[in-house]
């Protein structure tokens, strides 16, 4: 059972004990899940530290190609 509170009203809604006993299972189910979801973000994070250095090479490297992408579809545009 739980309530909502209106400007005037208490308004109250009551719901069948298999319903609650569902909703609270779902509840744990998906705590369970976020719990999950964030040893597996801590298990990935941990592998990948050890890489970071390469990682970043990687990731400026990606940036300036993009930025020479970026300049030429500009110059294209600019020329037409």
């Amino acid at each position: 059972m739980f309530t909502v509170n209106q400007p005037k009203d208490l308004l109250f809604f009551i719901e069948p004990m298999d319903l609650v006993e569902h909703n609270n299972e779902l509840i744990e189910l998906e705590e369970q899940y976020k719990i999950e979801i964030f040893k597996i973000m801590k298990e990935l994070s941990e592998l990948l530290r050890d890489h970071l250095p390469i990682i970043d090479d990687i990731y400026r490297k990606i940036s300036e190609a993009d930025s020479y992408i970026a300049r030429a579809h500009l110059h294209i545009l600019i020329s037409i």
